[in-house]
């Protein structure tokens, strides 16, 4: 996901355990998540228009809640089912439609 952290967030990142952790399990977002738990960190959802993920473009093409040109951020997750060159031109083309509507 898009994080967005303040200053209060920092205990999330400032000690990171100095165990070799299973990166399949424990990714910076699973890793994260358990952080905020532990530290009772308050979150706040910022809905899909600074999230709209990649899926959203392939195997959940009918729950995008809006149109890509319509957010903030495009985050180009796996779900954007697209090789390097695909990818490029997809983010090349969001990246002009925004500079056309003064985004």
């Amino acid at each position: 996901g898009v994080l967005v952290l303040s200053w209060l967030h920092i205990p999330l990142l400032a000690n990171p355990p100095p165990l070799d952790l299973d990166r399949l399990l424990f990714w910076d977002q699973g890793f994260l998540n358990a952080q905020v738990n532990a530290f009772r960190i308050p979150i706040y959802n910022l809905g899909y228009r600074f999230n709209f993920v990649g899926s959203f473009f392939t195997t959940n093409f009918d729950k995008a809640p809006f149109s890509a040109i319509d957010a903030y951020l495009i985050h180009g997750t796996t779900g954007l089912l697209m090789n390097l060159q695909s990818r490029s031109h997809f983010f090349s083309n969001i990246s002009e439609t925004w500079d056309t509507l003064n985004l």
